[in-house]
This record gives structure tokens, sequence and C-alpha cells, in this order.
């Protein structure tokens, strides 16, 4: 890999010096091709794909990246081979300024350096600003300045890769503080693989967090100790067996270190892994929620609030192929902190599991949808809700250059099934607490880094979700 030492231009786009070119014609130049160039697995094969088929890592890791077809590429000989560990520096502009200022624009590092600077007040600005010639995005950071911060802001700067911008006042604009919730990643004994993931990611990024078993919920006094519970991502696990746990008809199951396997039970043991929370335990989460704390649900274990009502007017259908693929994605509440950071149109990896969706009356629910065609017309007011077309199959593999594809990598079986879904909703419920849904899995294996701030978000605003204005139907805000 080299980069430019000067700005060039080549195929009518110009480049920067410090840009990145990865040259094809090496040893491994096709390995390079094959990790960064778009797969779109052949509709037409024998055998349907059951695991991840795409990998385009500019897309997982959002990193804008053109395919360069003019092979004068090669000539230009004003590049710089890397050797060493890329890392940007960051920055701590200003002397003594009324504060900082941090642009909200997708960072991954945000939330590690929240965590860094958790003795100070940091608030999130809830529209963009301008100030000292520089426009500030909705969800930019706004820290007043005190004594001892710019200390340590110059160390989180280095650590995080940051610029921390003076700002001669504070904004004039509404604004809400960033303030760290208890947070537990809720695990079972029947899939635990992707909880592992999200235990790693979670960990990378230095986000505290109690792990706890269903033994746990069963016990109660949820509300008292937690302020968030997060549940990954449950493959295809039913939500009975999310509820009811393992099967206990051959008796009970420790999972506890043996001389044999002295790892077992290291990072979390059990006498007994069978039976689950049961109803007690779904009882318990219920009264977290009436109780105000927020359930953040990933991908599949959303099952457990639409099956079990924690959530109402949410229905869950499946039958639809996506197995590791960037579907686009459109926002449709762009002021919502779930999405601070993201373009209007962008793109999110899923792979196989339910979708979400509500009826007509709750579509304000939705904070961003897959597809960007209108998530309502006439024809979908004619249909009851639950109904879905057959979909085109000639339309499952859009072509990669339009600029409405749906599929940007990957496989999609049953396109008109997953367009239009919402791909994150808030449910606000009435009796207190909200839930979120992710219909995918924003923290898959450590691999889509492009989704983590979903995720993020949520944690560092969890507290200061709006309510939503539904136009057609007021009064119902909530579940």
């Amino acid at each position: 890999m080299h980069r430019a030492n000067s700005d060039f231009e080549i195929d009518d786009t110009e480049y920067a010096a410090g840009d990145f070119i990865v040259r094809l014609d090496q040893p491994y130049g096709k390995h390079a091709r094959n990790l960064l160039a778009k797969q779109l697995f052949p509709k037409d094969a024998e055998h349907r794909p059951y695991d991840d088929v795409s990998w385009t890592l500019g897309l997982l890791y959002r990193v804008q990246t053109d395919p360069i077809e003019d092979e004068s590429i090669l000539e230009n000989e004003d590049i710089t081979l890397v050797t060493e560990t890329v890392s940007f520096p960051g920055d701590v502009r200003g002397e003594d300024p009324a504060a900082y200022a941090v642009k909200h624009q997708g960072n991954n590092t945000l939330i590690t350096a929240r965590y860094a600077l958790k003795r100070f007040k940091i608030n999130a600005a809830e529209e963009a600003f301008e100030s000292g010639g520089e426009t500030f995005p909705i969800g930019s950071w706004i820290i007043p300045h005190k004594r001892g911060l710019k200390g340590q802001l110059e160390q989180v700067a280095a650590d995080n890769m940051l610029y921390f911008y003076p700002l001669d006042e504070i904004p004039n604009v509404p604004a809400h503080e960033l303030d760290l919730p208890r947070i537990a990643l809720l695990h079972n004994w029947v899939s635990t693989q992707a909880d592992g993931w999200v235990r790693f990611t979670l960990e990378h990024y230095g986000i505290p967090y109690d792990y706890i078993a269903d033994f746990t919920v069963r016990s109660g006094g949820l509300r008292s100790k937690y302020d968030m519970i997060i549940m990954a991502h449950q493959g295809g696990a039913s939500a009975k067996a999310l509820v009811h746990g393992r099967d206990p008809k051959f008796g009970e199951h420790a999972y506890t270190g043996t001389k044999e396997f002295p790892s077992h039970g290291a990072v979390d043991n059990a006498r007994n892994i069978t039976r689950g929370m049961g109803f007690e335990g779904l009882q318990n989460l219920e009264s977290f929620l009436n109780k105000g704390g927020t359930l953040v649900l990933l991908g599949s274990s959303g099952v457990l609030a639409t099956d079990f009502g924690l959530v109402r007017n949410v229905s869950r259908a499946g039958g639809v192929q996506t197995p590791g693929s960037a579907i686009q994605t459109k926002l449709l509440r762009k002021n919502h902190p779930i999405v601070y950071g993201y373009e209007e149109i962008n793109h999110v990896f899923r792979t196989n599991g339910p979708l979400y969706s509500v009826p007509k009356k709750f579509d304000h629910w939705i904070v961003m949808q897959y597809g960007t065609e209108p998530i309502r017309d006439e024809e979908d007011d004619d249909k009851e809700e639950g109904d879905e077309e057959d979909a085109d199959d000639d339309e499952s593999n859009d072509k990669p250059s339009d600029k409405k594809t749906f599929l940007l990598s990957g496989y999609v079986d049953k396109k008109d099934s997953i367009e239009k879904k919402g791909a994150i909703i808030d449910i606000p419920r009435n009796d207190g607490g909200r839930v979120i849904l992710f219909s995918f899995n924003p923290m898959h294996r450590y691999l889509n880094h492009g989704d983590h701030t979903f995720v993020h978000n949520t944690i560092l605003n969890w507290n200061d979700f709006p309510d939503p204005e539904p136009k057609d139907h007021p009064g119902l805000e909530k579940d």
C-alpha cells in the first residue's frame, strides 16, 4: 500500500495528498482485489449461501474505495510505500477557550473518548452550528472548559485521533448531556457466539458492562442496577428458546471449570444451564422497562420483545436471505441521536435474521429503513399489515453502479420483502422505558466497524431520545 505525496487526478476524479493507493500489479494484488472489490453472489447458483458472502472492506469500514481502471495510475511515482501502522494525529486547538467542540462524523473512537473524559461534562448539540469558520454537524460535542481539561484532552486526542476545536462562547443551540448508563450484556446458554463478539467489541472501545446470565434476570431487581440491557444477536434461536433456554429433558447440565477443561466457566459459569430465564425472568424484564430502563436488542434477539409482548405494535417476519451483505438504508428521523454522524443515504451489513414492521400509524418509530423508496405508497395503504408481495427475482441483485442500488455487495433474496422495512426502530412504551430494535447485527464478528457507532450513539444518548411526533396520528407517540 502506498500514499500519494501530492494531489492528482485520474478518471475525472481528484485525489488528495495522503490518499492511499493499493496497486494490483503486486504478488498479493488478487488478495487485495478480493478484500476491496464488491462481491455479487450469483442469483442462479445451484446452492444458496448460508453465511457471509461479502467482505468489502470499504463498505464495512465506511471508507471511500474507488476502483481505478486507468492503468496510468501505475506510472505515478510520487507515492510513498506504507511501512508502519497508520495513525492520524489528533489535536487540541486554542489556549483558553470558553469550551471545546468535537465534530460528530461517525467516529468509532468518540465513545472511548467519552469514557476517558467521564469526570467532565459533555453535551451533544441537537442542531448543527458554526463557529470559527467551522461547521459542526448535529451530535457534535460541546465541552465547557474547566481546570485540568486541556491536559486530558491532549492525551485523548492523541489516543483517539480526534480534533478538539476552541469555542469563544457556548453555542446557542439545544443540547443534552452525554451522561453514561450502567450497562448489562444479557446472555443465555442457547446462543453464545454472537455475544462473545459483542463482549470483545465493547471491551475494545473501553465500555464497561456487567455480563449477566438468564438466572440473574430471574432474580429481579434489574432497574436498581442497570439503565440499559443489551442482548446480542441470537442467530436462528427461537423466541421460545430465548425465554425457556436449553431443554432439561436430559437432566441438569453444569458449565464450570474442570480438571480436563479448566477454561470452562472462566467468563461465566452455572451449575445448571438449562431452563432459561422463564416467564419469571420475562416479567422482570418488563418491570425493568416499566421503571424506565432501555432494552437494546440486536438482530434476532428482537423476537424476545415482539413475540412475548414487551412491545405491542411491532411484528416480525422472516423468509429473507441477506447472508452477510451490504444493504442500502435511509434515515427517516435524521435528528435522532442513534444516527448522529451518518449520512441520510447510507448502508448496513446485514446477516440473515427476522425483519420487524409496524402498522402505518406507528411509522414514526422507524429511525432508519432499508432502501430509499418511500416507506408507504397507495398500494401499501390498501394492504393489511403483514401482507407481502412476491419478490421480483430479476431485481434481487441490482447493478452496483446504480446510484439507487439496494444491494451494494453480497446477495439478497426477496428484495421486496425487506425494502421499506425498519432497520432501526425506537419504541417508547406507555408503561415506561423503551425498546430499541436493530433488524441487523451492528456488532457482527468485529467486522462491520462502520455500524458500531449506531450502538455507541445508543449508549451515549440513552436517556435523551426524543419522543416521535406523529403527524397523522397524534396521541400515538408511544406503544
